[in-house]
């Protein structure tokens, strides 16, 4: 399921009304045996057409998709407090630092996700390179996620966090709460994430 999951997040996710409609025009036809012209031969179709119609209907899991950036750890700090906060509620969550991360699996974790937390700190007067790549490419995508938080950091002027509430504005995610820290993270920026981070387990967990 994971490697479907990839593919489709990958290359599908974008055309999910697309790939809705497609399913629909199938359905009637009784499908014995999938042979696509690449990828794997599915001899017990009705596995992967179901897992594709549950994608393309955009339905998502009680779950969170952590993607960051940092360079100092400050911002990785707020990160480390809101996947503290997901695990001692149980919540199943990702977690990728960019700078390592497989964008493959980026991909595929954003295909089910309900919610994402975006980090990333100002570096040079725009935010970090890694945080406008990672940014860049979630737009480009249009994941179902309904909601985010977005937590950053900078040491002169401030301007990650708009450059990431510009590409989110444009993908419909409502965005629940924003943090930026002026050089070193303190115990009440942690208690803030906490608080976001508690909002946002709410939110998933009604929706």
């Amino acid at each position: 399921e994971f490697q479907a999951r990839r593919y489709y997040g990958e290359i599908m996710m974008p055309f999910a009304v697309m790939g809705k409609k497609a399913l629909e025009k199938i359905d009637s036809l009784g499908i014995k045996l999938i042979c696509p012209s690449h990828g794997p031969i599915h001899r017990s179709p009705q596995k992967i057409i179901k897992l594709h119609k549950t994608w393309t209907a955009k339905n998502t899991k009680e779950k969170v998709i952590i993607i960051y950036a940092s360079m100092w750890q400050h911002t990785e700090k707020m990160v480390e407090k809101a996947e503290g906060v997901l695990l001692s509620k149980g919540i199943e969550y990702a977690r990728y630092n960019i700078l390592g991360a497989d964008i493959g699996d980026i991909c595929a974790d954003l295909v089910d996700s309900r919610a994402i937390i975006f980090a990333a700190p100002t570096v040079l007067g725009s935010m970090h390179p890694l945080g406008i790549y990672a940014a860049s490419l979630v737009k480009l995508l249009k994941p179902p996620a309904k909601y985010a938080l977005l937590f950053s950091s900078y040491g002169w002027a401030e301007a990650a966090l708009k450059e990431m509430k510009q590409n989110f504005s444009s993908l419909g995610i409502e965005i629940l709460g924003e943090k930026t820290v002026l050089g070193a993270v303190k115990e009440k920026d942690l208690e803030e994430v906490n608080s976001l981070t508690g909002k946002l387990i709410e939110k998933i967990k009604q929706n």
